[in-house]
């Protein structure tokens, strides 16, 4: 196996091309993890130094400096992609930093938002029920989340319906299932770009902390409105299939 592919493995980029805000990100995340290699960083320690980051993009959000504030994401959202391309050149691979990851990216989603939407409510006198919203969807989401990451069958379409093949499809290691289902391919690059940090809507959120910050209330809207949309498809999808086995 090349070091290419072990850094970035077939199946992890046939996923992220389903938004190329992650490519972007693995492209801006090259120099650093040559950086951190040759300084033999373990990989738990970027992802802890990436928390840090976080936290100040969120502090800076709150206060009203959300240019700065978009700064320490994107350093966040960069990072994250670090530890992972390290964690598997590395074989440094382990229980421990899965955890953080699974914790640093809930954060993302909760804290980044969540900060923008006070400090508008401070400084542009933004309703604070969108906050209360953006909370809740947030909570929906995650609470639902694991199910779209992970996969109890094998990745083959086989015998499955149609209906099937577009459930089963959504869920992320389910590569070859969901190349098979045109639907399945359609609702998964529309939750990807609606519902996570690296998607189109969330980036469109980023960039506009360095330009109209008043505009940023619109896809946070957007973001709020499509994680209730896929944490109920959860639930409808988990109903369905309890009913067909």
């Amino acid at each position: 196996m090349s070091l290419f592919a072990k850094a970035y493995p077939i199946e992890k980029f046939k996923t992220e091309l389903n938004s190329p805000i992650v490519i972007i990100y693995r492209i801006l995340s090259i120099p650093l993890v040559i950086f951190f290699k040759l300084l033999r960083i373990h990989p738990n320690w970027v992802t802890f130094i990436s928390f840090i980051t976080l936290f100040l993009s969120g502090y800076f959000s709150i206060i009203g400096s959300f240019a700065t504030g978009g700064i320490f994401i994107i350093i966040t959202l960069i990072l994250d992609c670090v530890d992972g391309i390290l964690a598997r050149i590395n074989n440094q691979e382990s229980d421990l930093g899965l955890k953080l990851e699974t914790i640093h990216a809930d954060l993302t989603l909760i804290i980044f938002p969540g900060a923008l939407i006070v400090g508008l409510i401070k400084n542009l006198s933004v309703d604070i029920n969108i906050l209360f919203l953006l909370l809740i969807s947030t909570s929906i989401y995650l609470k639902w989340r694991p199910i779209y990451s992970t996969s109890d069958i094998e990745d083959k379409p086989g015998n499955l319906s149609f209906l099937m093949k577009v459930i089963y499809s959504q869920q992320k290691p389910n590569v070859i299932i969901r190349s098979s289902s045109i639907l399945g391919k359609i609702l998964f690059f529309l939750r990807y770009n609606t519902s996570t940090q690296f998607g189109i809507v969330f980036a469109l959120i980023v960039l506009l902390t360095f330009f109209e910050n008043e505009l940023i209330i619109y896809p946070i809207t957007a973001m709020i409105f499509f994680q209730i949309l896929f944490g109920l498809a959860v639930i409808l999808g988990s109903l369905i299939k309890k009913n067909l086995k």
